[in-house]
């Protein structure tokens, strides 16, 4: 009974240490959340500044206006470098929240897709990025189940199988789409597809 008893006390331990961990790695995450969060909303990002690509200049918040220099190259790209004068810095009422470095004033880069980023900023503030938008966790869902299958591992070698293998996997998750739609909605799938006659005889000896 003594080895019963200190088996048990031992167990109730660990279980204790582990609880306690667990317990110590959620508040840990949940703290480094929150300081993430209140470092987010206490800067100024990026793309509050607006850029002219034409005019090579960058605005910031508070109307300030600075003519850029070429950054280096990424991709093989040009970029461009905007930095604001220390002195118009400290007197912004937003340098706090604005300026991180100990010796410059504010300074932003545009990258070789700055023009693209700025154009998807400007979809992203209409209708009809919000009605897409709503497509997205449906699509993610699926991309998702397509991975848990195998999407990204295939058995097979070479390029032009584990393509094959790609096709028939979204093939097969494609159906089993329809056929949940069909259930769900009491769609006969025999009736329809007796309509569709007999596969094409030249197709299936190509």
């Amino acid at each position: 009974m003594q080895g019963v008893s200190a088996l048990s006390h031992v167990i109730e331990n660990l279980a204790h240490t582990l609880l306690i961990g667990r317990l110590q790695r959620q508040f840990e995450c949940q703290r480094l959340l929150q300081e993430f969060q209140c470092a987010s909303e206490l800067s100024i990002p990026p793309q509050s500044n607006k850029i002219d690509l034409e005019a090579q200049t960058a605005t910031c918040p508070q109307g300030h206006t600075v003519t850029g220099k070429p950054g280096p190259k990424q991709d093989g790209r040009p970029t461009w470098l905007f930095t604001f004068p220390r002195a118009t810095c400290e007197a912004c009422p937003l340098f706090e929240r604005c300026v991180r470095s100990k010796k410059t004033g504010r300074t932003v880069r545009a990258g070789p897709y700055e023009a693209y980023l700025q154009e998807a900023r400007a979809r992203q503030q209409t209708k009809e990025f919000d009605t897409d938008y709503r497509l997205r966790p449906a699509v993610e869902r699926k991309i998702g189940e397509l991975v848990m299958r195998g999407l990204r591992n295939t058995r097979y070698v070479g390029e032009s199988k584990r393509q094959f293998q790609r096709l028939w996997l979204g093939a097969a998750v494609n159906l089993k789409r329809l056929f949940t739609l069909a259930q769900a909605q009491k769609v006969d799938l025999h009736v329809i597809l007796s309509h569709l006659g007999p596969p094409n005889a030249g197709l299936m000896t190509t």
